[in-house]
């Protein structure tokens, strides 16, 4: 019997702990949902010019301001040896990976129940990218956008911010992801300019 009472209060004691911590995570999850929905598009990033190559006397406080990943060349051997071991990974079987693409629209509707703000807007896209700058503020019309793989939006609302006359299209293969976005434009007012709908690209365009 007093094994029995100490088994039994283990049961117990587990599965207060394990409702617990659901509450906690139920908790969580509605304030970060909370969180995301008083979120509004910030201004774009002040305007400014990222060049592609750092000069040739950079300094320490010169660095940050330019798109030092890009400043890296390979030699040939370190490309050789890149590539090599690249080759050398092994594929994963493809029972695992038709598993993988299978689950992949309902493990990303798990990620974006409790995560709806993982990623922040990307403000800073004109920036980085001036033929996409040169896009956003040149010619009489606004650009028709297209984010693929759009999440929550992160890319399509800054831009939409940056110039009052773009237009966008978002797709992604999270219905949940696309309901989001959706929310996000209605928010914001953008829904005369923008939607979002389900697709996953590697299938056929939805009619």
């Amino acid at each position: 019997p007093v094994h029995t009472h100490t088994h039994m209060s283990s049961i117990d004691s587990a599965t207060l702990t394990g409702a617990r911590r659901r509450e906690r995570s139920e908790a969580r999850a509605a304030e970060t949902r909370a969180r995301w929905a008083a979120e509004r598009v910030a201004a774009p990033s002040e305007s400014r010019v990222r060049e592609r190559r750092l000069p040739a006397a950079a300094s320490a406080d010169t660095v940050l301001t330019h798109n030092v990943w890009d400043d890296v060349n390979f030699s040939a051997d370190e490309r050789t040896t890149a590539e090599t071991l690249i080759a050398a990974q092994p594929l994963a079987p493809s029972a695992a990976s038709e598993q993988s693409v299978a689950a992949a629209a309902r493990l990303w509707d798990e990620h974006y129940t409790v995560n709806p703000r993982n990623y922040h807007d990307r403000r800073y896209l004109q920036n980085e990218f001036p033929q996409l700058a040169r896009l956003l503020t040149e010619g009489d019309g606004g650009p028709l956008l297209l984010e693929i793989g759009c999440g929550t939006g992160n890319t399509l609302l800054p831009l939409l911010q940056a110039n009052p006359l773009a237009r966008g299209l978002a797709c992604d293969l999270s219905p949940l992801a696309v309901e989001l976005v959706s929310e996000r434009l209605r928010r914001e007012n953008l829904c005369d300019r923008a939607s979002a709908f389900v697709w996953d690209v590697a299938e056929a365009p939805p009619a």
